[in-house]
């Protein structure tokens, strides 16, 4: 028993010596790409494709955040999602903006090195239109993404970022060119789209 005790004070002393990366009143930023893979179904039942919808995307995503204590950290996310379109000349085009709200605990905070768990969320819209005319389509949603990364600075200032999360984008308002909303299932509901998958992202950072 004292020779548990006595090495939990040791990890205890050892944790205590390294500095820490964040504290309370810390402001940083990041700027990244990254990549999205996911699958999603919509709820028109009159189309055979529609439970079995894969999707890929180029993310690029600018955050900033503060640190309201040494663990926590809140802050904001902009990000674009470019999705990648087949060679079909019937093929659509997509891409997002999201506008999010950002929470972040970090589990480890020392030295260089910050390994945390984050919860981001928000607002996206998304466009749509045809390599083959002018068609165009519009969605109103939100999307949630819950996930772990790794933070390590190379220098005091300045640092580099990996993250994946798991993603649910949900688009409940479909409108066509004419701004007319977009019905299903013999016009009986308004269509709704649903992807889930993960999302990959590095960059670089910088604490202010």
């Amino acid at each position: 028993m004292k020779i548990l005790l006595s090495l939990f004070i040791l990890c205890l002393l050892i944790q205590l010596s390294f500095s820490q990366v964040y504290k309370k009143g810390d402001i940083n930023a990041g700027l990244g790409i990254g990549f999205g893979v996911y699958g999603g179904k919509s709820n028109d039942n009159t189309k055979k494709d529609t439970t079995a919808i894969d999707a890929a995307c180029g993310l690029i995503p600018v955050w900033g955040d503060i640190s309201v204590s040494n663990e926590f950290a809140a802050g904001l996310q902009i990000e674009r999602n470019g999705f990648i379109k087949g060679k079909d000349t019937a093929a659509v085009h997509a891409r997002s903006f999201n506008f999010h709200i950002t929470a972040k605990y970090r589990f480890v905070n020392k030295e260089k090195n910050v390994l945390y768990a984050n919860i981001i969320s928000g607002y996206s819209y998304l466009t749509l239109s045809k390599n083959t005319s002018t068609d165009r389509g519009y969605a109103n949603g939100y999307d949630f993404q819950i996930g772990l990364g790794w933070e390590h600075y190379f220098s005091e200032k300045i640092g580099m970022f990996i993250s994946g999360h798991y993603a649910l984008y949900k688009f409940y308002e479909i409108y066509n060119g004419n701004y007319d909303i977009a019905r299903t299932n013999n016009n009986t509901e308004d269509l709704q789209l649903r992807l889930s998958g993960v999302n990959i992202r590095t960059g670089l950072l910088y604490k202010f």
